[in-house]
């Protein structure tokens, strides 16, 4: 799963699942955003239109919790750590901090 936020936009990608779209933003607050999980790609794989909850635990992991469009209950969750990305002269490499 990737995630990138830049401002108000959340794109979201899931390579193993050959999915991907964007959440749309529903509530924010100090450590906890929900969003509309919005597919552009793959609804054929995987579930549209689900309820995506991000909770900040600390510094460096997050709380993924996703719902199915009408279940109540969590249908999927993990807890997610941060990734640093370095670009150096165009080669790109990830080390966890």
């Amino acid at each position: 799963m990737t995630l990138i936020a830049r401002g108000r936009t959340f794109s979201i990608n899931y390579p193993s699942l050959s999915c991907g779209g964007h959440w749309k933003l529903i509530s924010i607050n100090v450590s906890r955003a929900r969003f509309r999980e919005v597919l552009d790609r793959g609804q054929d794989k995987c579930s549209d239109k689900g309820k995506v909850i991000v909770q900040r635990l600390n510094r460096n992991q997050i709380l993924f919790m996703y719902h199915y469009k009408a279940a109540r209950d969590v249908s999927a969750s993990a807890v997610l750590k941060r990734r640093l990305a370095v670009s150096i002269n165009g080669f790109r490499s990830q080390r966890l901090p």
